[in-house]
């Protein structure tokens, strides 16, 4: 499970994704935001009730502003809470399945951002042959021994 903190409009202008080690952060349409900070997904229970009075919201909200400054202030509009559909270790998984002759996949939780990249990489490898040294840490292979 994980929190999804909106922000109401806001000045900064964010056209694209945002990627750090503790958040992600995306324009979410007509000046809004949509935060996910990893650290309080351990929070989160199939009883929580969204709420933006929550502690690990309103710490949320002033741990990004120390991030991004121009964020000191803003108030959670919306907080969703909802499955995040992800590997053990967090990484999108692509390529061929090892012990099964010509079975690819691409499975991410990052659809929506990586999907025209990942689309044309595994095109790549599919019609070649020839790995990508890009998708080298995301191979199905990691999880069989």
């Amino acid at each position: 499970h994980g929190f999804l903190v909106f922000t109401p409009p806001v000045a900064l202008a964010v056209a694209h994704l945002l990627h750090a080690p503790e958040a992600n952060l995306r324009p979410d349409g007509a000046g809004r935001l949509m935060l996910v900070w990893n650290d309080f997904a351990a929070a989160v229970t199939a009883d929580t009730k969204p709420d933006t009075a929550m502690p690990e919201v309103q710490a949320m909200m002033r741990s990004i502003a120390r991030l991004i400054p121009a964020l000191a202030g803003v108030e959670a509009e919306a907080v969703r809470i909802g499955t995040r559909p992800l590997p053990p270790d967090g990484l999108s998984i692509v390529g061929p399945v090892p012990r099964m002759e010509g079975y690819y996949v691409a499975v991410t939780h990052s659809g929506i951002t990586l999907s025209p990249l990942l689309g044309k990489l595994a095109a790549a490898e599919i019609i070649t042959g020839n790995p990508d040294p890009a998708l080298a840490e995301f191979r199905p292979a990691r999880f069989f021994n």
